[in-house]
């Protein structure tokens, strides 16, 4: 790959822009002695997460991991929410850069193409980093409580990573949504929904299986005894289907 596809300045609005091509930049400068323990600490930390999970981890075993004392991980973060939601914020990042690629590598071909590429983007990335993927989904369930009154966010609110996912969480939904109504406009996709309404689908059939295949561990079957290899391109077949209104 040669480069990156910039679409023209006045397509994106100026958070967009920020974050895709002047924010790339400016992290790219030499980090600081704290940078660089902060992200050794997310290392260890995802590492941790992945394999306990988020409810069974303590930051007793962040630290351990480490070789370091619980109280100085608190000189970065001040808690194991900020940890994760730093970890979040990763997740989100890694997903979106991995969609532009996909855009570029596609980028000759038809929405529909370039659809269906990221749809199975997402697939490899739950595969490649299911910790990812549930760390995602955390906090879509934190919002979601959050709207039901069951879960406050005022103190997460507090953190410079809830700010920093806040701008970035929408952007998967954009990009794809973008490229469904770029579909639409070459004629390459013919459902008539509305762009949202298909995304939506779309992501609905990604998460089903994400979430059913032995929870992000390879294996040859489901927890239905359906060959999971057969079912993910059936996945990918029936969201084409549904892109050229064949359902």
């Amino acid at each position: 790959m040669t480069g990156k596809c910039v679409p023209p300045r006045e397509h994106l609005s100026k958070i967009h822009y920020l974050l895709r091509y002047i924010l790339p930049k400016i992290s790219a400068l030499p980090s600081t002695k704290r940078q660089q323990k902060e992200a050794d600490i997310l290392d260890a930390a995802e590492r941790i997460f992945a394999r306990k999970g988020y409810f069974n981890t303590r930051l007793e075993d962040i630290a351990s991991e480490l070789s370091m004392s619980k109280a100085s991980l608190y000189f970065y973060f001040k808690n194991k929410e900020e940890l994760y939601l730093a970890i979040i914020f990763r997740a989100f990042q890694v997903l979106v850069d991995a969609y532009y690629q996909t855009i570029q590598q596609l980028k000759m071909n038809p929405g529909a193409v370039r659809v269906q590429g990221l749809a199975e983007c997402y697939l490899n990335f739950s595969e490649e980093y299911f910790h990812y993927h549930e760390a995602m989904f955390h906090y879509m369930s934190l919002i979601r409580g959050n709207f039901k009154g069951e879960q406050p966010l005022d103190d997460l609110r507090e953190s410079i990573y809830w700010r920093r996912i806040n701008d970035v969480h929408h952007l998967p939904m954009d990009i794809m949504v973008a490229e469904i109504r770029s579909g639409k406009a070459d004629m390459s996709i013919s459902n008539v929904a509305q762009a949202e309404m298909i995304y939506l689908n779309i992501w609905a059939m990604i998460a089903g299986f994400v979430k059913i295949n032995l929870f992000g561990k390879r294996a040859s079957q489901t927890i239905y005894r359906v060959d999971l290899d057969a079912w993910r391109d059936n996945v990918l077949q029936q969201i084409g289907a549904m892109l050229r209104n064949q359902t």
